[in-house]
Formats: C-alpha cells, sequence, structure tokens
C-alpha cells in the first residue's frame, strides 16, 4: 500500500520537502547539541552559561535591526519568482551596509552600559556572528522559496559541520572563546560567498543596491513583523537574561543544556511546517486545497510532538547525564517541563507563517507581543521564587496562549473569506 496516496501532487511535494527540511534541521540541531556538549565538558556549567550569555545579548542587538524582511521575502519570491533580483538585491543592501554595522555600534555602546568591557570583544564578535546568520538564512530563503530544500539542506549541514569542528579544535587547543568565535565568523563569511555565488548561477543576478521606493515598500510590509520578531525573540530568551541577572551563569548553563535539546527536538514538526510554507503561499487562493494541506501538516506535527514527548519524559536524565556529566543532572526537569510545549511551539510557528503569507503580520505582531509581555512578566515573578524551573513552566504557557491567539484569528480570517 503506498502511503502517499490520496495526498495529491502538493502533497507529494510537501512530504518530499519534508523530508529534506527535517534532515537538516535534525542533523544541524545533532551537530548543534555537539557543539554544545564540548563547550560544556571543555568549558564547564559557567562557561557555557557565559557564551549562551553573549549569544542571547548579540541575538537581542541584531534582532531590532532584523527589520523583519525575511517572511516578507521569501513570500515575494515564492509567489513572484521573477522578483528575486529585486528582492535580493534590497535585502542584502540593508544587511550588509544597515543592519551588521548599526549592530556593532549599537553592541559596543550596550556593553559599556553594562560595565562588561572585559568582554567587548566576545560580545562583538558575536554580533558579527548574529548578523552573518542572518544574511546566510536570508539567502538560503530565497533558495527554500523556489522549493529547492536539497540545496539549503547541503548549506546548512555545512555550516553546522564546520562549525562544530572549529569549535572543538578552538575550545581543545587553546580553550579560549574569543579564537572558537572568530573561526565561526570567518566560515560564516566564506559560506555566504559560496551561497551568493550559487544563487547568482541558479536563481537571479546578486548584486547590492538601494532601490528607495522598493525599500520603503517592504519595509513598510515588515514593519509589524519586526515587533512580531522581536516579541517572539524576548519571548524565546527573556529567561536567559533573567536566570543570569537573577541567578547566576550557572542556572543560565544549565538550562541552556535543556533549552537545546528542546530545540532540537521541534525541529522534527517544525520541519514539516517549514516545508509545508511554501506550498501554501504558492495556492493560497484555492481554499479546498490549502486546507487539505493545513489539515495534514497539524496532524503530521502532532504526532511527531507526541512521540518526542514521551521520549523525553523516558530518557531525559539518563542522556543529560551520560552526555553532558552529573553536574549538568539538574536540566532534566527543565526539560521535561519544556518538552510539552512540543505541541504548541511549532503550531504557533506555521500558523504564523500562514497568516503572513495571507498579508496579515500585523495580527502576528500582536499575538508575538502579547505572548512576550506575559513571559517576561511571569519569569520576573516566578524566578525569585521557583528557581529555575519557573522559565520552563512560562514557556509552555506562553507557547500555549499564542497558538490560541493565532488560530482564532487564521480561523476567523478563513470564515470572513468564505462569507
Amino acid at each position: 500500500m503506498n502511503p502517499l496516496r490520496g495526498i495529491g501532487v502538493n502533497g507529494r511535494i510537501v512530504v518530499r520537502n519534508s523530508i529534506y527540511s527535517m534532515l537538516g534541521s535534525v542533523l544541524g540541531q545533532f551537530v548543534a547539541l555537539l557543539s554544545s556538549l564540548a563547550m560544556g565538558r571543555l568549558l564547564g556549567v559557567g562557561g557555557l552559561g557565559s557564551y549562551t550569555f553573549a549569544m542571547t545579548f548579540s541575538g537581542l542587538v541584531f534582532l531590532f535591526l532584523n527589520l523583519g524582511l525575511s517572511g516578507i521575502f521569501q513570500r515575494n519570491i515564492s509567489q513572484d519568482r521573477t522578483s528575486a533580483e529585486k528582492n535580493y538585491a534590497n535585502a542584502l543592501a540593508i544587511r550588509f551596509l544597515f543592519s551588521i554595522p548599526m549592530s556593532l555600534c549599537i553592541g559596543t555602546v550596550c556593553v559599556f552600559a553594562m560595565h562588561r568591557q572585559d568582554d567587548l570583544w566576545i560580545l562583538l564578535l558575536s554580533c558579527i556572528y548574529t548578523g552573518f546568520t542572518g544574511i546566510f538564512g536570508l539567502a538560503a530563503d530565497g533558495i527554500t522559496a523556489v522549493e529547492k530544500f536539497r540545496v539549503t539542506f547541503l548549506f546548512g549541514m555545512c555550516q553546522k559541520i564546520l562549525c562544530f569542528l572549529t569549535t572543538f579544535i578552538a575550545l581543545y587547543v587553546t580553550k579560549s572563546m574569543l579564537v572558537m568565535l572568530l573561526f565561526h565568523d570567518i566560515i560564516f563569511f566564506i559560506l555566504i560567498i559560496v551561497e551568493l555565488i550559487y544563487v547568482n548561477k541558479s536563481l537571479c543576478k546578486i548584486h547590492l543596491e538601494i532601490d528607495f521606493p522598493f525599500c520603503k515598500k517592504m519595509l513598510k510590509e515588515a514593519f509589524p513583523a519586526i515587533f512580531g520578531a522581536a516579541a517572539e525573540f524576548l519571548s524565546l530568551k527573556s529567561d536567559t537574561l533573567i536566570l543570569t541577572l537573577m541567578l547566576g551563569e550557572v542556572a543560565t548553563g544549565l538550562y541552556s543544556v535543556s533549552s537545546n535539546i528542546y530545540i532540537a527536538a521541534s525541529f522534527v514538526p517544525l520541519a514539516m511546517a517549514k516545508a509545508a510554507t511554501p506550498t501554501f503561499n504558492r495556492m493560497i487562493a484555492n481554499k479546498e486545497k490549502v486546507d487539505n494541506l493545513v489539515r495534514r501538516t497539524f496532524q503530521m506535527m502532532a504526532l511527531s510532538s507526541i512521540v518526542l514527548i514521551i521520549g523525553i519524559f523516558v530518557f531525559a536524565r539518563f542522556g543529560i547525564v551520560l552526555l553532558w556529566g552529573k553536574d549538568f543532572e539538574g536540566a532534566s526537569v527543565s526539560l521535561r517541563i519544556l518538552s510539552i510545549s512540543l505541541l504548541c511551539m511549532p503550531a504557533n510557528r506555521f500558523l504564523g507563517e500562514m497568516l503572513v503569507g495571507l498579508k496579515q503580520q500585523a495580527l502576528v505582531a500582536k499575538c508575538s507581543v502579547t505572548g512576550a509581555i506575559f513571559n517576561i512578566v511571569a519569569n520576573i515573578i516566578l524566578v525569585p521564587v521557583m528557581g529555575l524551573n519557573a522559565v520552563a513552566i512560562t514557556t509552555v504557557v506562553t507557547e500555549c496562549l499564542v497558538m490560541l491567539m493565532e488560530g482564532y484569528f487564521y480561523k476567523r480570517i478563513q470564515t470572513c473569506s468564505i462569507g
């Protein structure tokens, strides 16, 4: 019996792309876990906490200069491939000429304001790393928009493996986080060049060009997404900042392990959502096909999430102690709590992408901002009382809240379109 019978051409495209997306996400996150394992073993709990703080800080700085372009960029190319050249030219120019330079300037000011001058170069290299991640991801978004998931899989795996190798070599030989970050920045720069050469040969001619009317239009559409992305980031990463400030870097190191494993597990259902998004954008005008695609995608995500939650509850403590050591045993409880949100978080991402496809970025922003405010306030109140596990509990509740809000808005839009 053919398991793909009855799902149609679009369903088979989603399944095929899901395989590449899932392999890339799962294998990539597995390599990322190996990097986290190497850092935990070679830097200790506090060192891993310091690294996690640096990356969170750099992400926070770059986030507000990210300008919410990715979703709009991918949607534009998915719906009109002839627009790829103009979209690439302006989106890359904004990131190269504005986002990264400004993130370094703002990052420097923030470092001195926080009286962390000793960490200046580590935090600035982290900002460059995060900026390069944004450019690398933007180029990959264009490739994904034309449904070449195999290519993005290869680029993603190459980046993860090279970063892992340099992490291990740098820390084993020099024990220096600064050297490790420098290696990572060099790798990203080289891969960006290779990625853009590929795009230039297979999709469109790449150049940096600021077309101010076009940029204005793109940024106007993306403007609500800036707040949505910022709120989502704060909702996910405010726990790291709050833990560091209230409980210290050891607590951050422990939570980093549970969070990394949780993120690794989430990439299975998230891969399905990512694979279905371009197909959703392409056939958005056909409601019957869209409803079928959405229903099947949610079914696949829910089934995979349930299996993952069961596995985490059974093997969390054993796996953490075996891999990271006895010092990290305290991360197992927060990991079990976090795993429950696998039922909500992938659905949030897919619902958000669908709302963007329907040109409802403002609604996504509204949901994300609400979730972020709730998450930050709840963490500030609960962390001093409940400690490390408080951030896991607030994450679960926040993801559930955002899922319900986005689901309500999507259903309302679909009902209005019928009427």
